[in-house]
């Protein structure tokens, strides 16, 4: 859910930027206690996100436009929340409790900030809009967990598809 705006650079390029409120279901493996059969756990990674993508649109028949898409996107707020009530689990294989997955936020040390690289392709009729786009991760989510684990050092950089669905409320185009 957000709003987006876009500015007509030429006849073929325009930006759009945008600021959303993004939801990610997750599943993870845990154990309620170390000798616990492992299973399935959800959990919500719920952020906000800021792009500013550089949209080319190579095709253009009657009503419909196709583009493509590329450009930053700024992330804050990163966690993963269980759905479930019992916060005591284990995440295997990191040996951590779910209380500690807020990572960078958890600490209560300023804001939490990452960054993606997002390209993408997308198909517009009229006002409507949608964009299947690949995000990659440039800064790493992981850097300030609050945990140490003796399993495996906790870094990495998240990577993920979406799927975007957008309606101008003028046209613009």
């Amino acid at each position: 859910i957000g709003a987006t705006s876009g500015i007509s650079v030429s006849d073929s390029f325009e930006v759009l930027t945008d600021i959303t409120f993004n939801y990610h279901r997750v599943k993870l493996i845990g154990r309620e206690s170390e000798l616990a059969e492992p299973k399935d756990i959800n959990y919500n990674l719920q952020n906000f996100s800021v792009s500013a993508l550089l949209h080319y649109k190579f095709l253009e028949l009657d009503d419909f436009c196709f583009g493509i898409n590329s450009g930053p996107i700024a992330t804050f707020i990163y966690g993963y929340d269980t759905k479930d009530t019992n916060e005591k689990y284990t995440i295997d294989p990191l040996g951590i409790e779910s209380q500690y997955m807020h990572f960078d936020s958890y600490n209560g040390k300023g804001l939490s900030f990452n960054a993606f690289v997002a390209v993408g392709l997308s198909a517009q009729y009229e006002n409507f809009m949608v964009n299947i786009r690949y995000n990659k991760g440039i800064t790493d989510p992981y850097r300030k967990v609050p945990v140490y684990s003796p399993y495996m050092e906790l870094k990495g950089k998240d990577n993920y598809w979406s799927f975007v669905v957008t309606y101008f409320f003028w046209d613009w185009y």
